[in-house]
């Protein structure tokens, strides 16, 4: 059976109904669908939600930014090396190198380095400006 395929409007209503069922089941043919789904809920809830905090307490949204940059090449290396078998339901160590897996690794050497080099920089100047600001108010108070 081929998951995400219809072969008609029908055979998509008749799969549709068999995966809302399989929602609230708990039978062995529906691969506890619930607590992966409810696992998948929770854990977008979570991110959203760090998100928001990342940006109201990193003061903006550059932060928010650079991680949600890094998720995509992360995701990708991660099905680099685990794939999973529809069969027993489970994940396995099986590494596959590829063309994709050369520009995911470039560009996760070019995003690291570039993101750790904008934390120290902007940490210097913010220290530079509030020293700056700091000697100014010492001219002007004294």
């Amino acid at each position: 059976m081929y998951y995400f395929t219809a072969s008609s409007p029908t055979d998509f209503w008749d799969r549709f109904k068999a995966g809302s069922a399989c929602y609230f089941s708990s039978e062995a043919s529906c691969r506890n669908l619930a607590g992966k789904a409810w696992l998948f809920f929770f854990g977008y809830c979570f991110g959203n939600l760090f998100q928001f905090l990342l940006i109201q307490y990193a003061e903006g949204a550059v932060y928010a930014v650079v991680v949600q940059a890094l998720i995509s090449p992360t995701a990708t290396i991660f099905w680099t090396l685990f794939k999973y078998n529809e069969v027993k339901d489970h994940f396995y160590w099986g590494p596959l190198f590829n063309t994709t897996t050369f520009f995911t690794l470039a560009g996760l050497c070019l995003m690291v380095p570039g993101v750790i080099m904008y934390n120290y920089f902007s940490n210097r100047e913010a220290k530079e400006k509030s020293r700056v600001e700091l000697e100014f108010l010492n001219k002007s108070f004294f």
